[in-house]
């Protein structure tokens, strides 16, 4: 096998075929350089059996290692060439699953022949399999490849993470811990399924399934398709191209577009497929639904539709089922979505800094409800410290609406402090306070100081096990991230607190 490791090792060297993640280079080269010869016959019951033959006149069983009698042939042969006999059995022996597999890239395609499929598909270009194979198939379909056509079968090798259990077992039918994926998908539907798991499936991690999963994609479809009839309601008659005439809002999402666009540019050259997924649901739930949505309900914006259209181009990979429903639903010209061509950057015609401070402080404002336990239907009065620019831009009709709508501000004074108990919010060049009428003070300061005693409590406890010597050796380095993670957001959330008591 050696002589056939050699040119395989140097293909992966030389980055004639690349491997992401780059981490199972070093694992394919361990294999490769410590090569052994290779057994290629089995005794199984299926399989392709082993071109070798017997002569019964002039092979000794009982002498294996003698050639004598012993013929290896494409077809079957009719006699023995070297006595005649016609008396001949063929070895029982089938060969090796994965002898015969290293020939599939090729094999498949008419090899030896010169067929106009092998001269039009091979080599091929990426192969995505599972890192426990790498030696067992991968490796051996690079020699192959390499040895008997003279090229690579593939230039990319992509390894995915392995779907395990929630116990962290390997599925298989004998433990019954597989579930059937017609099931799921009947359950959940089939894109639920797919971008369910890959939204769980980090990038060098094996992955605990887990039917919850599922369920976050079910509900991003839910909401995907609730975006697009809100979106087909309000703009039946709107354009599916991007409009020359442009909000500062549309300008705002196009902005945030072109960055969301960049970055899974950057993810597919480096099969990112989990970050792709989490940056595409990220938008689409925390920027697009969550703000431009409830911007364009208040400024009635025109890029809607042609945004729309973008977002399920770069859904259909993920979700293909719904997205190409949604794509004949708004007639957007093509026969199907996967004739279109993905999206381009937009070429932007304004700054967008303040509709990003005018969102940042709506966000803070709703944290401080939040905090206080203020309702909703509650209408408060706020004082506004800003420039110049800023007062001027929230003083426009459409500005200040947005403002008071998704803050629940009833009155607004600008460049003035506040001569009552209010609670404030900090921002670059801005700050906010807010009046705290009607609010028990007292009974406030006590909700809040038992939340800060009970996450005092549960920081506690992590920090115990993080610093555990034989807790950080036993844990999986996912659980000790999912604590790492959960420490950080119980930090931050007490930090919060423990102002909101102070500005009491």
């Amino acid at each position: 096998m050696q002589p056939l490791a050699e040119p395989a090792l140097t293909v992966v060297k030389n980055g004639t075929v690349k491997i992401f993640p780059q981490r199972w280079v070093n694992l394919y080269n361990h294999w490769l350089e410590n090569v052994r010869d290779w057994c290629i016959s089995r005794q199984l019951w299926w399989g392709h059996r082993i071109p070798v033959y017997y002569c019964d006149h002039c092979h000794d069983p009982e002498k294996p290692e003698a050639k004598t009698g012993m013929i290896v042939s494409e077809t079957e042969p009719k006699r023995c060439p070297k006595c005649g006999s016609t008396k001949l059995r063929q070895d029982d022996d089938v060969l090796d699953t994965w002898f015969s597999s290293w020939l599939w890239p090729f094999g498949t395609l008419g090899w030896p022949e010169k067929t106009e499929d092998l001269e039009r598909f091979y080599p091929t270009q990426t192969l995505v399999t599972g890192w426990d194979i790498i030696y067992l198939w991968v490796a051996r379909m690079i020699m192959a490849g390499l040895e008997f056509t003279g090229s690579v079968p593939f230039s990319s090798v992509v390894f995915h993470p392995m779907v395990r259990d929630e116990k962290g077992r390997k599925m298989s039918k004998s433990l019954g811990n597989s579930p059937d994926p017609v099931e799921l998908a009947d359950k959940y539907g089939a894109d639920a399924m797919r971008l369910g798991i890959q939204l769980i499936t980090p990038r060098e991690q094996d992955v605990l399934f887990s039917e919850k999963s599922l369920d976050v994609g079910r509900k991003f479809c839910n909401k995907l398709w609730n975006a697009s009839r809100l979106i087909y309601m309000n703009h039946k008659d709107g354009s599916n191209e991007l409009p020359t005439e442009r909000s500062i809002y549309d300008e705002w999402i196009l902005s945030e577009f072109n960055e969301l666009l960049e970055n899974i540019n950057r993810y597919y050259e480096t099969f990112e497929l989990n970050a792709i997924a989490r940056a595409l649901y990220d938008f689409v739930w925390h920027v697009f639904c969550d703000w431009f949505l409830e911007f364009d309900k208040l400024t009635a914006s025109h890029s809607a539709r042609y945004l729309l259209k973008q977002i399920i181009i770069m859904l259909h990979p993920y979700i293909p089922h719904i997205t190409e429903e949604i794509y004949q639903k708004f007639s957007f010209g093509k026969k199907s979505i996967m004739c279109e061509t993905w999206p381009q950057k937009v070429a932007l015609k304004q700054e967008t800094d303040h509709v990003s401070l005018l969102k940042a402080l709506i966000e803070q404002v709703r944290n401080v409800r939040g905090l206080f336990n203020i309702s909703a239907k509650d209408k408060l009065h706020a004082w506004l410290i800003t420039p110049q620019k800023f007062q001027k831009f929230l003083e426009s009709d459409t500005h200040i609406k947005v403002l008071k709508k998704l803050t629940g501000f009833d009155e607004i004074t600008f460049n003035t402090e506040p001569e009552i108990k209010v609670a404030s919010v900090i921002l670059p060049n801005v700050q906010c306070y807010i009046e705290l009428t009607g609010i028990d003070i007292q009974k406030e300061k006590t909700r809040l100081t038992r939340e800060i005693a009970s996450l005092t409590k549960r920081i506690d406890e992590i920090k115990y096990r993080l610093n555990n010597p034989q807790y950080v050796t036993k844990a999986s380095e996912m659980v000790k991230k999912r604590e790492a993670e959960r420490l950080e957001n119980f930090l931050k959330k007490k930090e919060s607190i423990s102002k909101a008591v102070e500005k009491l």
